[in-house]
């Protein structure tokens, strides 16, 4: 089975003797580095009143992530909708998607009333094996602080019937993004900046309940928890499979989240991660976080028989090893849960080793095994330049190096075709317009993507993602651009839901298909339509597709 893109989940840590200052910026560099390793995603979570998590604001937080990188995908997993209105929500990923736009995913996590953390999760008779992944069976919580969580409760703001709004909540909060929200009043309301941003909403859940059914109603993304939930992630994708109807997305896609660490050794990864039981259990306890203890401190305060069995479903899966143990384990949590993504959540007392955990994983998932291919990749990639949408005072920018690429590839073009390629305002209506921008804001590639269930060409199927005008600016050539404008596109279909993609020829279509055969994606036949370019007049379309079943493993896109 290929290996599917690893993402980054992120919560702020720090251990003893370090500040949330510290964690803070720990995260943020994280980000950049999670970028430069070439991991999908760095989503940050939301917990309160933690003595040792500094991820309180994630909307905060994620400004201060995005402005650090360049094209790596951010967003939050989970904004818990009991905090806030969800008019509050939206507004406060609008801003960050305004400002950072095609790189923000909104996660929504389903508030849980006191009676829900009273009695944990539901309890499982007995640990389970699925080829040869653990599903351990729950663990009750230890002395639960009910007290204190009836206080925090009362400072977010939450209400017992928080939950049973969750669906109504969600709905509200996609039409907040489309411009189609109609208060009872009957008054017309504008949720700005969220209108017309580009965010993509994923809703997560640890049991088959609530949550993963109406991600499936929605046709939205679902995060499915084995971090927080080991022993119910199958029946929460299989709730969200069987509910599952095209909506945002066309087909389901799951991400799995799964705690990890990384070291040079077995018994260097199992030392890094001596504290985590610790931690563990300062949470089920109803304490909130502690601060992440050292290797020392955890050896010399190791968890009793009554604690231990309190946490001992966490640490049964938490992937603790080598690269190679981890990816195997790692794997078999792929193979048996048919994930699209993996989410990997790694803590550490010392910032550095979390990163480098990150950085072991990284290399030993995409088999880059030697100085010779890191080379190969690390040349690939540019911190000079990102790819964005482009923006309105852009257009005739972007339309000017489509033109000229395609001139300085194929010589004589009819004066209709250059000023279609020009023409980015008429495009933008039908389409997205992807750029790739050097940091002072020079246009070096374009590339034109439908938006999802709305074909650029008449022979696209539904579900497909088409794209059509793959170009970089003559003088940028060389500078693997056009392979990171094509991984680009892979990457929106499979978020999308998508397994094809589609397109006709282009300056960079020749690079764009040995990409695909080196990816292992099988070439699809052509087909061939007719499509009226101009009032009256028809060109024969043929247009090429692959299959991305062969998914490319978390090897870093160019730029």
């Amino acid at each position: 089975m290929p290996r599917v893109p690893l993402s980054v989940l992120d919560l702020s840590p720090f251990g003893t003797g370090q500040t949330p200052a510290d964690g803070l910026r720990a995260s943020i560099a994280l980000a950049r580095e999670a970028e430069r390793l070439g991991y999908r995603r760095h989503w940050v979570a939301e917990h309160h009143f933690n003595p040792g998590i500094a991820g309180a604001a994630p909307h905060v937080l994620l400004a201060a992530v995005a402005a650090a990188t360049h094209r790596i995908r951010i967003g939050t997993a989970a904004t818990i909708i009991g905090n806030y209105s969800p008019a509050q929500v939206a507004e406060a990923a609008g801003v960050v998607a305004q400002l950072h736009p095609g790189r923000f995913d909104l996660g929504i996590g389903r508030s849980g009333s006191r009676g829900a953390v009273q009695t944990a999760l539901p309890a499982a008779s007995q640990d389970r094996v699925v080829d040869g992944l653990l599903l351990p069976a729950a663990r009750p919580f230890a002395s639960f602080d009910s007290d204190r969580f009836v206080v925090q409760a009362r400072l977010l703001g939450r209400a017992e019937a928080d939950a049973e709004r969750f669906a109504d909540e969600v709905v509200d909060i996609l039409s907040f993004f489309d411009g189609t929200f109609t208060p009872t009043e009957n008054v017309s309301i504008h949720v700005t900046p969220a209108e017309g941003a580009d965010v993509a909403v994923w809703i997560h859940g640890s049991t088959a309940g609530p949550s993963a059914r109406l991600a499936g109603e929605l046709g939205l993304p679902f995060g499915a928890n084995y971090h927080v939930a080991p022993g119910f992630v199958l029946e929460a994708i299989a709730e969200y499979r069987a509910a599952f109807r095209p909506g945002r997305i066309a087909e389901p896609y799951v991400i799995v989240s799964v705690d990890a660490v990384v070291g040079e050794t077995d018994a260097a990864a199992r030392r890094l991660a001596a504290g985590y039981g610790r931690w563990v259990h300062s949470i089920r306890a109803g304490q909130g976080a502690v601060r992440f203890p050292s290797p020392e401190e955890a050896a010399a305060n190791p968890l009793t028989a009554d604690e231990l069995a309190v946490v001992r479903d966490r640490l049964d899966t938490q992937f603790v090893g080598s690269p190679d143990t981890v990816v195997e384990r790692l794997e078999t949590l792929q193979r048996v849960t048919g994930a699209d993504e993996l989410l990997v959540t790694t803590v550490t007392h010392d910032p550095t080793d979390r990163v480098r955990s990150y950085e072991l994983l990284a290399a030993a998932w995409s088999g880059r095994a030697t100085p010779a291919e890191d080379a190969e990749v690390a040349a690939s990639v540019s911190p000079d330049w990102s790819i964005r949408l482009v923006r309105t005072e852009e257009y005739e920018r972007a339309g000017e190096v489509t033109a000229d690429a395609y001139l300085s590839s194929y010589g004589s073009l009819s004066d209709e075709y250059v000023a279609s390629l020009r023409d980015v305002e008429s495009r933008v209506r039908e389409g997205d317009v992807w750029v790739a921008v050097e940091l002072g804001g020079e246009i070096l590639g374009t590339v034109w993507v439908a938006r999802p269930n709305r074909p650029l060409a008449e022979v696209a199927q539904p579900g497909e993602t088409d794209f059509r005008q793959l170009a970089v600016a003559p003088s940028a050539r060389g500078r693997g651009i056009g392979e990171a404008l094509t991984r680009h596109v892979i990457d929106l279909a499979r978020e999308r839901g998508s397994h094809r993609v589609v397109m006709n020829s282009g300056p960079e279509m020749t690079g764009a298909h040995a990409l695909y055969a080196k990816l292992g994606f099988e070439r699809l036949s052509e087909r061939e339509g007719l499509w009226e370019v101009q009032p009256g007049r028809w060109i024969e379309l043929y247009t090429f597709g692959y299959d991305l079943a062969a998914e490319p493993a978390v090897a870093a896109p160019a730029g």
